[in-house]
């Protein structure tokens, strides 16, 4: 007889059963202990309630002495009102201990055995008199209502503490309820589910004996299949070997064949390697020229600016034919130095890579750009706002950091919509690898579709505004040089958005 294993989702549901039921048994272990640590609680309260009485009630029998005594003269009343303050302070101190946890009516206890002590000492003040025969000092020491007023506040008191008491006697009461109806439910609940998974244990070991002898009956017929695959796998052996040997042959042709393309492949590289070389010297040397170029055309052009400013002072300049011609050679003049200015610090920024960097205080650069530019805002009323994250610090080159942020601000100015208020923000979070630093504007905008062509050298979207197309090129320059890039997102008339990634 084949031993048929344990099924694991049998042993599986008996496991869950045991553990819902040592679960529900801890759990009603759990919720018997807390009740009875509520009705402690009760317990306790009931007790302070008991002292309390006590307190009053001795307080009580301390006054029913003194007016025996002052009533009949006879010493046998004050017999219980010598013993009684002991007793009362016995109660009294087992209130303060049961009460040790509630400030407030350990407050009360103390304001409580002042007044007490006042009214002990208004009661033997009362006696004293009485025993050396001062029985109208005594009735008019009683008669003013000393006592009776102490012992109206020490009601009072006591009331205001019997009433807190009660409060609590009556939320620890509702605790006892809800956790006895609370553990029935549980206990109800965990029982059902015992049941219900006892059941479904049942019928899941009916089913998996079922399946298990369908097996037994299936492996029999799988083994009987394995001797007839096996027979076939020899015939497959037999014809295996004989592929190999042709894949072999095939193999051997396909590796020379792969040799002769990985030979050609390393003649390409090598050239490709050599057009390359010949193409940086020529980048090299078109980048001198051009910057040498832009070198020696600073020295004419200064001087033409001085022959304008030389002409402008003499008295042909007063012509208004000769003074139209000399302003736009003036104008000209200006344009060709701004743009030899422009095309020098492109050459420089290719050719330089700026490893002094630090932690950037944008607050400060935003401060510095501000100053710079504090003609242009007042002129058209724009506002920079700032959004700074302290927690995405921002490492990069400060001079290159503070051309970038000029650049977009300037720009951001310059093409505004003359239809509403300029507004510039300027926000930093972090992402994973990289701080993000987005400067948005809400200026005229561009048409999407050229959003390819904003960075490159010399290309200007808009007309009607002066510029020299270099600003953004050397903007995505910088930041390609430390490793960065730089994204745009724009809609005609509604603004634009920069997105600077700066490395971590």
């Amino acid at each position: 007889m084949v031993n048929v294993p344990v099924p694991k989702t049998i042993q599986n549901t008996f496991i869950v059963s045991l553990a819902v039921l040592c679960i529900t048994f801890i759990l009603a272990l759990y919720s018997v202990n807390r009740i009875d640590t509520k009705s402690d609680w009760v317990e306790h309260t009931n007790l302070v309630l008991l002292r309390l009485e006590d307190i009053l009630s001795y307080l009580q029998d301390a006054e029913v002495g003194q007016r025996g005594y002052l009533l009949t003269e006879n010493p046998d009343f004050l017999k219980p009102y010598y013993g009684v303050y002991d007793q009362l302070l016995q109660s009294y101190n087992q209130a303060r201990k049961l009460t040790h946890d509630n400030y407030q009516q350990q407050q009360r206890l103390d304001t409580l055995l002042v007044l007490i002590n006042k009214r002990f000492e208004v009661l033997n003040r009362t006696i004293a008199l009485g025993k050396k025969g001062e029985q109208d000092s005594a009735t008019a020491l009683v008669m003013s209502q000393q006592g009776k007023k102490l012992m109206d506040q020490i009601r009072v008191l006591i009331n205001r503490m019997e009433t807190e008491e009660l409060r609590l006697k009556k939320i620890r009461y509702d605790q006892v309820k809800k956790s006895s109806i609370l553990t029935a439910i549980l206990i109800s609940i965990s029982s059902f589910l015992a049941l219900l998974i006892c059941i479904i244990a049942y019928r899941v070991t009916k089913k998996e004996i079922k399946q298990t002898l369908k097996l037994q009956h299936q492996l029999a017929q799988s083994n009987q299949e394995i001797k007839q695959t096996n027979e076939e796998l020899k015939q497959a052996e037999a014809t295996l070997k004989q592929l190999n040997t042709t894949l072999e042959a095939k193999v051997a042709e396909r590796t020379a064949y792969l040799t002769h393309v990985k030979d050609d492949l390393n003649l390409l590289n090598q050239e490709l390697f050599e057009k390359n070389q010949r193409l940086n010297r020529v980048n090299t040397d078109l980048d001198n020229f051009i910057y040498a170029a832009s070198h020696d055309l600073k020295a004419p052009v200064t001087n033409i600016e001085g022959l304008i400013n030389l002409i402008k002072k003499t008295d042909c300049y007063q012509d208004e034919d000769t003074k139209e011609i000399i302003d736009r050679m003036g104008v000209s003049g200006e344009k060709l130095k701004n743009a030899i200015e422009d095309l020098s610090v492109v050459i420089r920024v290719q050719k330089e890579l700026d490893l002094n960097t630090e932690v950037i205080d944008v607050g400060t650069i935003i401060q510095d750009i501000r100053i710079s530019i504090a003609d242009l805002l007042q002129a058209s009323q724009a506002q920079i706002n700032l959004k700074i994250d302290p927690a995405a610090p921002i490492k990069f080159s400060r001079n290159n950091f503070r051309s970038i942020l000029y650049n977009l601000i300037y720009n951001a100015i310059q093409y505004r919509s003359y239809e509403r208020t300029p507004e510039i923000l300027i926000s930093t979070t972090s992402i994973p690898g990289n701080t993000l630093l987005t400067v948005s504007d809400n200026g005229i905008g561009f048409n999407p579709a050229k959003k390819d062509n904003i960075f490159l050298l010399f290309k200007r979207l808009h007309n009607h505004v002066e510029g020299s197309g270099v600003g953004l090129f050397i903007v995505k320059r910088m930041l390609d040089n430390a490793g960065g890039k730089i994204e745009v997102e724009s809609e005609e008339n509604a603004g634009t958005t920069f997105r600077l990634y700066f490395p971590v």
